[in-house]
């Protein structure tokens, strides 16, 4: 009886989960959306970080998060 390979020896890269990484391209290195002026936090009975270059939702499909690597629109907070 012949087998049958299920699986390919091939390795996948991970998704990109900054959905803006993956539109604009990786930012500068060692840089977080943390730091970016684009990042706003809406508060609508709870906070909720959004990317402000990005089409924002009320829901949890746009949320971003601060911790991700930034895109290429990177542009540094005045503090």
């Amino acid at each position: 009886m012949e087998q049958i390979k299920l699986f390919s020896d091939h390795i996948f890269a991970p998704l990109e989960q900054n959905e803006m990484r993956r539109v604009f391209g990786p930012g500068p290195d060692g840089a977080r959306c943390k730091t970016c002026q684009h990042l706003i936090k809406k508060v609508q009975g709870g906070a909720y970080l959004k990317c402000g270059l990005r089409l924002n939702t009320n829901g949890a499909e746009t949320d971003h998060r601060a911790g991700w690597k930034a895109c290429a629109k990177f542009e540094e907070a005045d503090k």
